[in-house]
């Protein structure tokens, strides 16, 4: 996984990149979260540990 990034700038961008102004041409309406969804993905949980593996970009999931 990457960098965590602002979905509000990522979609600002792809609409200057397609010749519209942000919040003249298209308007933007902020919601807020539905019902299930989450503002980040937790990766791991309190009780999993992470070990390291032959290969340095693989790691392995453990329970406590």
């Amino acid at each position: 996984m990457g960098e965590a990034i602002c979905i509000k700038n990522l979609i600002e961008e792809i609409v200057r990149m397609l010749g519209y102004e942000p919040y003249k041409d298209i308007k933007f309406i902020f919601t807020g979260l539905r019902e299930g969804e989450k503002l980040e993905e937790k990766l791991i949980n309190d009780d999993e540990i992470i070990e390291s593996t032959e290969n340095p970009n693989i790691f392995r999931v453990l329970k406590k």
